[in-house]
């Protein structure tokens, strides 16, 4: 159209990795799924859990699950299927050694 000017292309950001960032992120997200089952369920009841989340996550719900809110083991499943910053190979390896030590505590 005569007269008007075109939009001036807005500058773009670099791509940039930054881990500290997306593992805050990460250490948020579980935190604010903690408060939210806390509000939610609040300490009655025992409730049958699945889980399905980051390793990191998954560890804290669990800690949740068994130590705060004492559920049975048989009324749960909770599994990490990735770990941040690892590769699936490598999170195979944390994940078996973590049920190895998830067994003993």
């Amino acid at each position: 159209m005569p007269g008007s000017q075109a939009p001036e292309p807005q500058a773009r950001r670099p791509q940039t990795s930054q881990p500290r960032t997306i593992q805050l992120e990460v250490i948020r997200s579980y935190q604010i799924t903690l408060n939210m089952l806390r509000v939610t369920l609040g300490g009655e009841g025992n409730p049958s859990v699945w889980c399905a989340c980051e390793f990191t996550t998954m560890r804290h719900l669990r800690r949740y699950f068994r130590k705060e809110r004492e559920v049975d083991a048989k009324l749960g499943y909770i599994s990490s299927y990735w770990k941040h910053g690892l590769s699936e190979e490598q999170h195979k390896i944390v994940k078996r050694e973590d049920e190895v030590i998830a067994k003993v505590f």
